[in-house]
């Protein structure tokens, strides 16, 4: 069995065997109402000069691209006609935001696993079927996060540290998932 420091190991090793990547997202979102909402979304991110980008596919706001290049902004193209213009607005502006509230940033590997290391002693590790299951039973990572509490934050490693899921959980209930594909 594979102890709290070997997983975060694991996931800081692969963040920092790829600086460079990107990935297809599919994300589930459960809005106030209960009613999900999906999104596809293709993720591109390059540690070395820190700069995000994200191509949403389908879903809310489909065919907008956003890049996030740290601080405080982001630079925005809208869908439709709309893409010929970028616009530059607040990383935490509601246009931009995922039904739950999440920004861009939650996107970026090397976050996520800071935060598992910050919070490493809320952190539970299991193996199951081949890959490595981390979870948080007190999450508290508010960068880029909603407003709208989470009990349990749980990422999904293959063997060798790549994320391949990610569950956010009310109770019992998933309320965020983003399936992950394509990782290059």
């Amino acid at each position: 069995m594979i102890a709290v420091p070997g997983a975060l190991a694991l996931l800081s090793a692969w963040v920092e065997r790829h600086p460079r990547y990107t990935y297809t997202a599919t994300c589930t979102e459960l809005r106030a109402d209960g009613t999900p909402e999906v999104a596809v979304i293709r993720i591109a991110y390059d540690a070395a000069t820190n700069v995000e980008t994200a191509h949403v596919i389908s879903g809310h706001m489909a065919g907008a691209d956003v890049r996030y290049a740290g601080g405080t902004t982001a630079d925005v193209r809208g869908p439709g006609f709309a893409h010929m213009i970028s616009i530059r607005l607040p990383i935490r502006d509601s246009q931009i935001l995922s039904p739950r509230g999440n920004d861009a940033r939650v996107a970026i590997f090397s976050n996520v696993a800071q935060c598992y290391t910050s919070d490493a002693a809320h952190l539970h590790v299991a193996e199951e079927g081949g890959v490595v299951v981390i979870t948080d039973d007190a999450p508290d990572c508010t960068t880029g996060y909603g407003s709208s509490p989470v009990t349990s934050d749980r990422l999904v490693l293959s063997a060798d540290g790549e994320p391949l899921e990610r569950d956010r959980y009310v109770g019992s209930t998933i309320v965020e998932k983003w399936a992950i594909s394509d990782l290059q």
